[in-house]
């Protein structure tokens, strides 16, 4: 059975139906000679340009009168990169974005889905299996399922588990005083073992997050609550950041983790060149210490665990940071970034990225903010 091609569902502003199937790169717009015709007043002749390349379907305003938006967000004449499910409106027409299911998502899922092997025991297979079904749903509880709205920001973020369950951690808490808290983890080693020490720091966030003055000290209070527990030779690594959303401050502390990378408004990509220090459970007496950033507005933060950078193909060639620069420089928002980077990510490794956990946060100060 031959693969469906990805295509705009018209869901809103019409009276009959309208489905559009992108088989090629073309126009959409009211033009009888463009390649996607949408009969509607409030099109533009050339409204809107589809741009697909592989398993990658971009859009991009041409000027129209009355616009294009993705999710709400203004459509610019920057490239945005659709994801299943985004909601596109071309003046007054709403579209939904369908895609198939891709030969990477597939095996992906698949990998997913195997959470044991046959053994010559079926019955303990079958126990096996629902225990770790059910520390799945337990470990994907104590991550957020969707971002926080928070006037003048978008944020958007993706979790992915190597295995069933997996040793990638992320929060998003808002806390008193205008403060959003960002934290991303990533602790050594994968399955149940990483899982288990990933439920130590949620409970940890939940108990001290909100009485920390700041990032460096929380870190400092799930370092001193995680050296007795941790075996030797684990380790995890973590990053806080504080996001004072009306000045714009962010305070950030770094145990190990990557720093974060920005992309400014004008779309170049900044490594900050930030100190990680050390990871959590090197020592019991770690100096752990506050760093002051100021985002400017159009700047993106974007967050990783190494699962990003260091995932490889079949022939064991890394990712990088120049793919994931490039994903970042050619993204129009947050939301935007984070599907870039991600889908990237998944058609550079295929099948070979089930090897790491994958987790990405993008934070953007919006422009006129």
């Amino acid at each position: 059975m031959s693969e469906k091609p990805p295509r705009l569902k018209a869901v809103e502003g019409l009276a009959g139906e309208l489905v559009i199937d992108l088989v090629k790169s073309g126009i959409l717009g009211r033009d009888p000679a463009v390649e996607f015709r949408v009969e509607h007043p409030t099109v533009s002749r050339k409204h809107a340009e589809v741009k697909i390349d592989g398993t990658k379907v971009e859009l991009t305003d041409l000027g129209s009168a009355n616009g294009s938006r993705i999710n709400g967000r203004p459509l610019t004449r920057t490239a945005h990169l659709l994801g299943h499910g985004d909601l596109v409106q071309l003046g007054q027409i709403l579209f939904e974005y369908e895609e198939p299911v891709s030969a990477v998502a597939e095996t992906r899922r698949q990998a997913l889905a195997e959470t044991t092997k046959p053994t010559r025991d079926a019955k303990k297979a079958k126990m096996m299996a629902s225990d770790m079904r059910l520390a799945r749903r337990i470990q994907h509880r104590l991550v957020p399922d969707k971002p926080p709205v928070i006037p003048g920001y978008e944020i958007a973020f993706s979790y992915v588990p190597a295995l069933a369950i997996g040793g990638d951690f992320f929060d998003l808490t808002e806390l008193p005083n205008n403060e959003l808290a960002i934290t991303i983890g990533d602790v050594s080693g994968k399955g149940v073992s990483g899982a288990l020490y990933m439920v130590f720091v949620s409970a940890v966030l939940r108990a001290r997050l909100h009485t920390a003055k700041g990032p460096a000290e929380f870190l400092t209070e799930v370092n001193k609550r995680m050296c007795p527990v941790l075996e030797p030779g684990m380790f995890v690594t973590l990053s806080t950041m504080f996001l004072n959303t009306e000045t714009h401050v962010c305070r950030l502390a770094l145990a190990g983790h990557n720093p974060p990378v920005l992309r400014s408004a004008s779309k170049k990509v900044v490594e900050m060149g930030l100190d990680p220090g050390h990871p959590i459970g090197a020592s019991e007496n770690l100096t752990i210490r506050d760093q002051r950033l100021q985002l400017a507005p159009g700047d993106i933060m974007l967050f990783t665990t190494d699962g990003v950078e260091e995932g490889e193909n079949e022939a064991k060639e890394p990712f990088g940071t120049n793919r994931r620069n490039q994903a970042m420089r050619e993204a129009s928002g947050a939301a935007d970034m984070n599907r870039r980077v991600r889908t990237e990510l998944l058609n550079f490794c295929g099948a070979e990225v089930s090897s790491d956990d994958l987790t990405i946060i993008a934070v953007e100060r919006l422009l006129g903010t």
